[in-house]
């Protein structure tokens, strides 16, 4: 066991050999678990804002599901973690909130598209959704004129 492995285990870290063609996607990884749920948080209280509330207050209420969901996705992963419209196949919430994010920061509605495509996968492989209702999900999170 070298030193470096040593102190992490000390510290109470897991260390993991990756082969140095990986080592980017690993980075990569972590940036988007860490650095990109704090701008998806950030985001959220962007919406928040809009809706009315000031940004302590929002991120007051963002803050308990956060750590909630991290909490589970850490417990359980993240497809047992899934929770919300698209788990559920609500189509009609979605079409609701692209709705609604017309009215906002462009970006914000790229970003919930491309995080509700990317719930839609996980949805179908923990099967809460089958691929009839995924295609529905796919178009409300693609209509233009919602």
């Amino acid at each position: 066991m070298d030193v470096v492995t040593a102190l992490a285990e000390r510290i109470g870290g897991k260390p993991v050999r990756i082969q140095a063609a990986g080592k980017a996607l690993y980075h990569a990884a972590a940036v988007v678990a860490c650095n990109y749920l704090a701008a998806l948080v950030d985001a959220a209280a962007v919406l928040c804002e809009n809706a009315g509330l000031d940004r302590a207050t929002a991120l007051a209420a963002l803050g308990p599901i956060v750590t909630a969901t991290a909490d589970n996705v850490a417990k359980l992963g993240p497809a047992e973690a899934l929770t919300g419209p698209v788990d559920r196949g609500d189509v009609e919430t979605v079409r609701r909130h692209m709705r609604a994010l017309t009215g906002v920061d462009a970006r914000l509605k790229a970003l919930y598209k491309a995080a509700g495509e990317w719930t839609v996968a996980l949805a179908l492989r923990k099967k809460t959704i089958g691929p009839e209702t995924a295609e529905r999900l796919r178009a409300a999170l693609n209509e233009t004129n919602v």
